[in-house]
């Protein structure tokens, strides 16, 4: 066996590391200066600069600032399903009531707290690639709604019957009160408040 070997399997797990970490970093920046500067007027030289970077690093990273937007909204895609599905396993064994605040409160604070990235979207150019990772996006937390809502059927706290349409309403009410923060910062409400009232509509809603 070559001596060197082991050596070597040890070094490309630390350089994936150190990469992840990097990009981790830039992403971080590039929000920042997205949001700060916009995406059309925000120079790949100052997200270098706040990642604490050299240029020619984050070009080896992105090539250019759509690249960068791209990665940007699979980072925050993932993260978003990570913490829906952290939600869904910690609080599995609370009465579905509970279950549906907390679920709702997490969707909302992420949407909350990372309310740029939705702006930036709108800003950036239509493009294929955009509207399937929208639809991907999409996608995934109607699955991860689905699923919440399956166990209020299974705790008969939701009529089986009303399974299409509660699944329908659900996402709407979450996608409206997203939109209602962003669009009405100065009034805004709590995600505490929406998940009060949107549990208390689609429970009394979906029962016979």
């Amino acid at each position: 066996m070559n001596p060197n070997s082991s050596s070597r399997v040890k070094a490309q797990p630390l350089r994936t590391r150190l990469r992840e970490v990097a990009t981790t970093q830039i992403l971080q920046a590039a929000e920042q200066v997205f949001s700060e500067m916009g995406l059309h007027d925000a120079k790949m030289e100052a997200i270098a600069a706040r990642a604490g970077v050299a240029v020619g690093t984050l070009y080896n990273h992105f090539k250019d600032r759509h690249a960068l937007l791209a990665a940007l909204v699979d980072a925050r895609r993932n993260g978003l399903i990570e913490v829906l599905d952290a939600s869904l396993v910690s609080h599995k064994a609370e009465p579905f009531s509970e279950q549906l605040r907390h679920f709702i409160v997490v969707f909302l604070s992420f949407c909350e707290e990372k309310s740029s990235l939705a702006a930036l979207m709108a800003e950036a150019e239509p493009s294929p690639a955009l509207r399937k990772q929208k639809e991907a996006a999409g996608e995934q937390i109607s699955q991860k709604a689905h699923d919440l809502l399956k166990r209020g059927f299974a705790a008969k706290a939701l009529s089986v019957e009303s399974m299409p349409v509660l699944h329908v309403l659900f996402r709407g009410m979450l996608r409206g009160a997203v939109e209602e923060t962003r669009a009405r910062p100065q009034s805004r409400r709590a995600p505490e408040a929406w998940a009060r009232d949107i549990s208390a509509l689609l429970l009394r809603g979906g029962r016979h």
